[in-house]
């Protein structure tokens, strides 16, 4: 119950804001894919999967942030207990930055 009262705030409320200074400008898709294409970013599917590793919950967003040399995946998860997590990855090597 607690769990879709806050998924449905969520939904309201929209995206949870990144500050565009911490994280540079994020990627539409269309540039998301040619950079997974020619191999400058690892593919979301494995950015998940480290964010998964890392902590505990639903995903409700994810964003390619950055640019050449300085790529962040930016995962945001909704645990089981209503706190939302955002985990930072690295998107040559795969590596978790940071998960606030």
């Amino acid at each position: 119950m607690m769990r879709a009262l806050v998924f449905s705030l969520l939904v309201m409320l929209g995206p949870v804001a990144v500050p565009a200074s911490a994280l540079g400008e994020c990627l539409p898709m269309d540039q998301v894919r040619v950079a997974v294409r020619t191999g400058q970013v690892i593919p979301l599917i494995q950015a998940l999967h480290a964010a998964r590793g890392a902590a505990a919950g639903e995903v409700i967003d994810s964003r390619l942030c950055g640019g050449p040399g300085n790529f962040r995946y930016v995962v945001t998860l909704l645990s089981q207990d209503g706190r939302v997590m955002r985990v930072t990855i690295d998107a040559q090597s795969g590596a978790v930055l940071a998960v606030k």
